[in-house]
């Protein structure tokens, strides 16, 4: 009897330090997530490596520190990344390509998603005009007009003094006005911007 009685004693006492051990584990959890929310205000929506294609919003993802996006490393190593090197996210409302390093490149947002690679260039806004960067982030051609369409046979469609015809409520809002023409991978105009959009389709 006296056995019994000190058996349940122990099993009291193990049970008592166990549950110790997980009221302590999720206290450092709730702190853990407070701290990282604290640090790193800005949620995040993107695809976490385990989760097969679907996108997750995520709290305390990332921070803006001097004009530059910080990521939480806790969420950059749950990314899910492409043969490129690349994944993508939606921080605070806009979409980024991100490197394994936490290095990220803010581009446009095309079809509820980011800009796509195009012949290996992706478009992004620089105060306001229209660049497009290489798979490196390397600026390939510097934001010079005010919209762009992606590369095609080694040119890209682009205009100045065009803009968003806000009054069209399609899901593609056409770009009107301006004056149009093609570039070159090197932001070399090979057809005139001084066209309209129809004179520059034909050429």
């Amino acid at each position: 009897m006296a056995r019994s009685a000190r058996l349940c004693g122990v099993q009291i006492v193990r049970s008592i330090h166990s549950l110790h051990v997980r009221v302590r584990l999720i206290v450092c959890t709730c702190l853990l997530a407070c701290a990282c929310a604290t640090q790193y205000p800005l949620s995040c929506n993107y695809t976490p490596d385990e989760a097969q294609g679907e996108l997750q919003p995520h709290q305390g993802c990332a921070v803006r520190q001097n004009g530059t996006l910080q990521l939480a490393p806790h969420h950059l190593q749950r990314m899910s990344f492409s043969s490129d090197g690349l994944a993508q996210a939606l921080i605070d409302g806009q979409w980024h390509y991100i490197k394994r390093n936490g290095d990220t490149l803010r581009v446009i947002t095309y079809d509820n998603g980011a800009d796509y690679f195009s012949e290996g260039l992706v478009r992004s806004i620089r105060n306001g005009k229209i660049a497009y960067y290489t798979v490196d982030f390397a600026q390939a051609v510097p934001p010079r007009y005010d919209w762009g369409w992606p590369f095609e046979n080694g040119r890209a469609l682009v205009c100045r003094g065009c803009k968003k015809d806000e009054t069209n409520e399609s899901e593609h809002i056409p770009v009107v006005g301006g004056e149009w023409g093609y570039i070159d991978r090197h932001g070399i105009e090979v057809v005139p911007v001084r066209l309209s959009r129809a004179e520059a389709l034909s050429r």
